[in-house]
C-alpha cells in the first residue's frame, strides 16, 4: 500500500534545507563537466561505470534522436494535412501515427527500466 507523506513547498524551505536538497552552480558546472567526459569517453569506445541517460548525447545518440523525433513530427504533420484535406478532425488517428513512430523508443525505455530494476538492491523496510 502507497503512503502519502506531507512535504515542504519549495517557497517554506530555509536556507540550510534549500543548500541540502538543491545543486549550486558550482555542483552544476561540476557535473556537466563530468558528464561531458563520460560522453567522451563513450564516443571513443572506452568502458565507462555508467552511461545511463547519456546515451543520446553523443553525437551519434544525438542524430538518432533527432531523426526520430523528425519522423514523428512530419508523420503527424503529414496526418494533419490529410485530415484538413478530407474536413475532418481525428486526435485519435494523430495519436495513432505518432505511437507509429516512438513505440521503438517506448519500447528501448522499457527494455532499460526493466534492467535498472534488476541491477537495483531492494531497501529493507525494516
Amino acid at each position: 500500500m502507497e503512503k502519502i507523506h506531507p512535504a515542504l513547498h519549495r517557497a517554506d524551505y530555509t536556507e540550510e534545507e534549500r543548500a541540502a536538497t538543491w545543486y549550486n552552480m558550482l555542483e552544476l558546472k561540476s557535473i556537466k563537466i563530468e558528464r561531458r567526459q563520460i560522453v567522451r569517453q563513450m564516443e571513443n569506445g572506452e568502458n565507462v561505470d555508467c552511461s545511463r541517460g547519456l546515451e543520446s548525447k553523443t553525437r551519434q545518440g544525438c542524430r538518432m534522436r533527432q531523426r526520430a523525433i523528425i519522423q514523428a513530427i512530419s508523420a503527424v504533420l503529414d496526418e494533419q494535412e490529410e485530415q484538413i484535406i478530407r474536413c475532418s478532425s481525428d486526435p485519435e488517428a494523430l495519436a495513432q501515427v505518432y505511437s507509429m513512430y516512438t513505440q521503438d523508443s517506448q519500447k528501448l525505455a522499457v527494455e532499460r527500466a526493466l534492467q535498472d530494476q534488476q541491477e537495483t538492491p531492494i531497501p529493507s523496510l525494516s
